[in-house]
């Protein structure tokens, strides 16, 4: 079991290293504006899945700057 958990691990971070190319900045920026109409869209309408979209958006954001495996984003 714990082989199991260490590649899954290796798998996790296996893109850490790897710099980010213009086309990855592209898509942070595309993202991180898409969460924020939906955050506003939330703010002005009060509709939840709003809020969970804009959420789910810059949370992606966050991951792919922080260096999770970017096959899986």
């Amino acid at each position: 079991m714990e082989t199991h958990t260490r590649s899954i691990a290796r798998i996790a971070l296996a893109s850490r290293d790897e710099p980010l190319t213009r086309l990855h900045w592209t898509a942070v920026g595309l993202a991180a504006t898409t969460g924020f109409v939906h955050l506003y869209l939330y703010w002005v309408q009060g509709f939840v899945p709003f809020l969970l979209a804009g959420l789910g958006f810059l949370g992606a954001v966050a991951l792919l700057v922080t260096g999770v495996n970017r096959r899986i984003l």
